[in-house]
């Protein structure tokens, strides 16, 4: 056991660094385990750190990695930093909680399997600078004040689609995609009272095969990116909008099924959405598609998307321009089943 030391409880600098079978508490300045450069390794071990230094760095270059043990607070749990790479959880369970941040990948890259981030007061991970995170499976991220994560500046987040996740319970939403950052997400079943995914400012992100709820907020908002969604089944709530595109923002959606929403897409300010075949938008409180200075097609040569039984219209339109074909409007909600208004042209095809 090391504890109540002034600087570090652990540390190395371009050698090889291990924690087996021990406890570190009450590191007054720094981290409980520092490895700068060279490699670090966490095994069977309780760390716990204060709210003013990191529990955990890995930095400069840094590997290593973490498995069957506990680390407790922070203002990381884990910091993975400058050019660093780290794999948590490769055979036994790992648990991190009560930090500021659960994992933060800063210009590096970790992979994460079998670990429990839960109770943190931010993001249970955080990625900036380019860095990537990659969930192998078996993980369960809950409970976290933040988002489950959070991606900036150009990082990535990817998913192993064999294994499953659980992801719940985070209070601000479930996924963050901002600053050219890009998540390609597959196999998910996620549901939150928050927003699930928030893509902006350039960033990118596509799912597919998974199953996707909101029960108080969109479940998809994007500002200025880029949305491919595929065999996925979207719902959610009477107050907002399932899928918002704002300020040019780019959708294609196939195979998917989008309801109980306020609306089931609402494109504005020069987005688009591309019906890419096989969709169904309906039983939405108001409208099944709305744009406002949009743009919308489908083509012939993909499969059938039916927009029907929205409440509302199946279609509104403002200041925008639709071209469809291969697509099934029909409803009994509606007083009119496709509503055009200032200037909106709508092109038919066969369907």
């Amino acid at each position: 056991k090391i504890e109540n030391m002034s600087y570090h409880g652990m540390y190395s600098a371009g050698a090889v660094l291990v924690c087996d079978r021990s406890n570190i508490e009450s590191i007054e300045k720094y981290g409980t385990f520092t490895a700068d450069g060279g490699f670090g390794r966490i095994e069977k071990c309780q760390l716990t750190g204060n709210s003013s230094s990191d529990t955990v760095r890995f930095r400069t270059s840094a590997s290593g990695g973490i498995e069957d043990s506990t680390i407790t607070g922070g203002k990381n749990a884990v910091l993975i930093e400058r050019a660093s790479s780290v794999l948590i959880g490769k055979d036994k369970a790992v648990t991190i909680s009560g930090a500021e941040n659960g994992i933060t990948v800063d210009s590096s890259n970790v992979e994460i399997r079998k670990t429990t981030i839960n109770n943190n007061t931010g993001n249970g991970i955080n990625a900036d600078r380019n860095s990537s995170v990659y969930l192998g499976g078996d993980n369960t991220i809950t409970n976290n004040g933040g988002y489950a994560v959070e991606l900036k500046t150009g990082s990535t987040l990817s998913n192993k689609c064999s294994n499953s996740n659980n992801i719940s319970s985070n209070s601000k939403g479930v996924f963050s995609v901002s600053l050219g950052s890009e998540a390609s997400l597959c196999n998910m079943t996620l549901s939150s009272s928050n927003v699930i995914i928030n893509a902006v400012t350039n960033s990118t992100v596509k799912i597919s095969d998974s199953s996707l709820t909101s029960s108080s907020e969109r479940v998809i908002y994007s500002r200025g990116s880029a949305l491919d969604i595929n065999e996925t089944i979207i719902t959610g709530n009477s107050s907002k909008e399932a899928l918002t595109l704002n300020d040019g923002s780019d959708l294609q959606i196939s195979k998917s099924t989008i309801s109980g929403a306020k609306s089931g897409i609402a494109a504005v300010y020069n987005s688009t959405v591309r019906l890419q075949g096989g969709n169904t938008i309906t039983s939405n409180a108001q409208h099944g598609l709305y744009l406002m200075n949009s743009t919308l097609h489908q083509y012939s040569d993909t499969s059938v998307s039916t927009i029907s039984n929205n409440a509302g219209t199946e279609i509104k339109a403002e200041r925008s321009f639709m071209k469809l074909q291969g697509v099934t409007i029909t409803g009994t909600g509606g007083s009119s089943e496709i509503d055009l208004r200032y200037g909106s042209i709508l092109m038919l095809g066969s369907g």
